[in-house]
């Protein structure tokens, strides 16, 4: 993970944790690498799972805070999918249409023309302040669909 090139995500996400003053230690510089590159929506316990493997010492409560930060500064977007976990999408913040399985849970990004719009219309609407969109559609992967996976156990 850490002799990996960085990415222009990976340069952004520090720049904006160390402008707002936290501290950037080998266990958050190594979850901010795997998120900026990350595109499944992982939970924080598969963020740790995959974090204890190169660093052993890095606690759960390290990556719950890391991804606080993040979602405080706005670069990174916390997806409730009913499934008893929060998920966290970092490599695109801002508000945006999610595609979900049912069989197996995978999550993907989802571009529709004309979202903001609806977003917009939505917005002047209603008298609710600090309108946030949470829209996702839920149907069967490709790979589920032919038949190759199964729901994931836990």
């Amino acid at each position: 993970m850490a002799n990996s090139a960085q990415t222009s995500r990976d340069v952004e996400l520090v720049a904006r944790l160390q402008a707002a003053g936290y501290r950037l230690t080998p266990q958050r510089l190594a979850l901010v690498h795997l998120l900026s590159r990350d595109d499944s929506h992982p939970s924080a316990d598969q963020i740790f799972a995959r974090l204890r493997a190169e660093y052993p010492t890095v606690s759960l409560a390290t990556v719950y805070n890391t991804l606080d930060m993040l979602v405080e500064l706005g670069e990174a977007l916390t997806l409730d999918l009913s499934e008893g976990c929060t998920r966290y999408d970092v490599r695109r913040p801002g508000a945006h249409p999610h595609v979900i399985c049912r069989v197996c849970g995978r999550v993907a990004d989802l571009d529709l023309d004309g979202l903001e719009r609806f977003v917009e219309a939505a917005r002047t609407s209603t008298a609710f302040g600090d309108l946030q969109p949470r829209i996702h559609f839920d149907g069967v992967c490709p790979t589920c669909a032919s038949g190759s996976s199964r729901k994931p156990e836990g």
